[in-house]
């Protein structure tokens, strides 16, 4: 049992340095959909040295990448899944999954909470994510050139994000590494759009609204073209 428990934590070990050592970088895209579903893009970087031990068929669980197997999760299903070997040696990997609840994508590292409220003709809508540290980081020394990318596009516009950036209904995160490793990472972000049923009935009013107009514009007229009737 000892030497089971000492292979699980190398191997552990051996995953958090190669995540912290420059090796890897991440790209999540997130999507959240008005009736709170969800879809996600993970892309994992390798640089050629890990490729290529990758590619040599070792255990797999040597490897514990953000976003990996998220299928076998309750509500998660698997759209595509490539493997991308780049000229210059490095390997793209590409998992997109969808969900009809954006907080199906919660694991055992990350919390995702997603919802919406009504006030008014408003529909207000609130993300929050909470990315724990990653285990046995500690003693690993300090990253190189990895980098964490997560950006997420919400339905109306995002009046608040603690993101590094904004742009309309989309928010980006762009980190070092190290940071969402060592320390773990929140992030939250508020949208907010003018409710559709409103825009839907809206036109329908106006409409209604010129034909009464209409109408007793014409009733008007006559009226004033045969005075004695």
């Amino acid at each position: 049992m000892s030497r089971v428990r000492l292979c699980s934590h190398l191997l552990a070990g051996i995953s958090c340095w190669l995540f912290l050592s420059g090796c890897i970088s991440v790209d999540i895209e997130t999507r959240a959909g008005r009736d709170l579903s969800g879809s996600r893009d993970y892309r994992i970087t390798m640089e050629p040295m890990l490729a290529r031990v990758y590619r040599s068929g070792v255990s797999a669980k040597m490897f514990d990448f953000p976003g990996q197997d998220l299928e076998k999760q309750k509500g998660i299903s698997l759209v595509a899944k490539k493997e991308n070997l780049r000229e210059d040696g490095s390997l793209e990997l590409t998992w997109s999954y969808r969900s009809r609840r954006l907080e199906d994508f919660t694991s055992r590292r990350d919390t995702v909470l997603f919802s919406k409220r009504m006030v008014k003709w408003w529909i207000y809508y609130s993300f929050y994510q909470h990315c724990l540290p990653r285990r046995d980081t500690s003693s690993i020394p300090a990253p190189g050139s990895a980098r964490f990318r997560n950006s997420l596009t919400m339905p109306g516009q995002i009046y608040f994000s603690n993101g590094d950036s904004v742009s309309g209904s989309r928010t980006v995160w762009l980190r070092s590494m190290d940071i969402p490793s060592r320390e773990g990472l929140v992030m939250t972000a508020e949208s907010r759009e003018i409710n559709p049923l409103l825009l839907i009935l809206l036109p329908v009013f106006l409409m209604a609204a010129f034909y009464v107009l209409a109408r007793y514009r014409i009733k008007k007229s006559d009226r004033s073209c045969f005075p004695g009737t």
